[in-house]
């Protein structure tokens, strides 16, 4: 694949693909229901209650998760180079990625890394692996960042895919 159009100069792309910026997960007629009914009865509960300002701002809520839910996901650019990371318009030289692990199953397939900072603090970064061979990630960033082997996904992804957020 070539992605060399947003490279450093003199780098070299060691493997690349598309991804999407987050997993878009299928919601359902039923879903829509279930998480609303909740919602709407909160927001009754509080004009019940006169709590006008907490009524208001679970709607909006209620409201901007709506939209976000019909967003679809970016789709961008990653490439693993001489040099580091791209993701999109993001680059992460190797001495800035502290550690990488890939979780695989049959409903996740994700690259993390977690990255250092400007100020020393530390991120995690999530790329989706699509189609890409996990195995060839794996040995083309394993000669530059270490492995964080025996990783699992964390409980609030794992929530998140559950209530399919």
């Amino acid at each position: 694949m070539d992605l060399q159009h947003h490279l450093h100069d003199g780098d070299r792309v060691l493997l690349g693909w598309r991804a999407r910026s987050w997993k878009n997960h299928d919601k359902d007629r039923k879903w829509y229901i279930a998480a609303g009914v909740p919602v709407a009865l909160l927001i009754v509960l509080m004009f019940i209650n006169e709590n006008w300002l907490g009524g208001v701002l679970f709607g909006l809520i209620g409201g901007a998760y709506y939209i976000f839910a019909h967003a679809e996901p970016d789709i961008l650019d990653v490439s693993i180079s001489e040099l580091g990371v791209y993701y999109g318009q993001q680059f992460w030289q190797y001495q800035e990625i502290r550690q990488f692990w890939l979780i695989i199953s049959d409903q996740v397939r994700t690259l993390h890394l977690e990255t250092i900072g400007d100020r020393g603090h530390t991120d995690e970064v999530m790329i989706q692996l699509e189609d890409v061979n996990p195995l060839d990630v794996r040995e083309v960033l394993a000669k530059n960042v270490p492995e964080a082997e025996g990783r699992k996904e964390d409980f609030f992804h794992r929530l998140g895919r559950w209530l399919r957020i």
